[in-house]
């Protein structure tokens, strides 16, 4: 993965035209995630968590699609801009980051925004998050579940750490079995 600080690094196919996942749309579908209750709605920059059978999903919230020159128009015959995520996807090529609609990356999941280092990590500013997640549009991403996974991502891209809170609770909870496991053999 390109490094996100690099101020050289080119923009991404997706970055200066709304890309063809995150075009024009009409009103929110049936499918649309939902933002779990007591949640503030997503703000660009945000980092939000999917809730998925057995792991969550994370990624960038973006907001709405750039404007456009005929945006008075779409809007008049009642088409919204969807709101985006910058994400980590799977792809018939392999696994790169993308900008998708909420409602495709949700899938009729709940989610919620997870800023869960602002108390310990400084953030970038939003200008400075969005631009971040945007450099990485369209780049193959070296997936690996453990060391570098979508929360790996999404912290990174928000706070220049890469993390995954999921994947540390596994290891926290190996480590406490090992543990457990060592200090029973050694009694016997």
């Amino acid at each position: 993965m390109r490094p996100l600080s690099s101020p050289q690094a080119p923009l991404g196919p997706h970055s200066m035209a709304p890309s063809p996942q995150c075009g024009w749309s009409q009103p929110c579908t049936p499918n649309s995630p939902e933002l779990l209750s007591g949640q503030p709605e997503p703000q660009p920059g945000d980092l939000l968590e999917f809730d998925r059978a057995g792991y969550k999903h994370w990624g960038v919230y973006v907001g709405e699609d750039e404007p456009g020159l005929l945006d008075p128009f779409w809007r008049f015959l009642g088409f919204t801009r969807p709101k985006c995520v910058v994400h980590v996807a799977k792809t018939p090529l392999g696994v790169e980051v993308q900008k998708e609609p909420l409602e495709v990356v949700g899938a009729g999941a709940r989610y919620r925004v997870r800023n869960l280092h602002n108390g310990e990590l400084q953030a970038f500013p939003q200008r400075e998050i969005m631009a971040r997640a945007r450099r990485q549009l369209g780049q193959p991403f070296p997936y690996d579940l453990v060391e570098q996974n979508c929360q790996h991502f999404a912290t990174c891209v928000r706070y220049d750490v890469a993390r995954s809170a999921q994947v540390e609770r596994v290891k926290g909870i190996a480590w406490a079995l090992l543990d457990m496991f060592e200090a029973l053999w050694s009694r016997e």
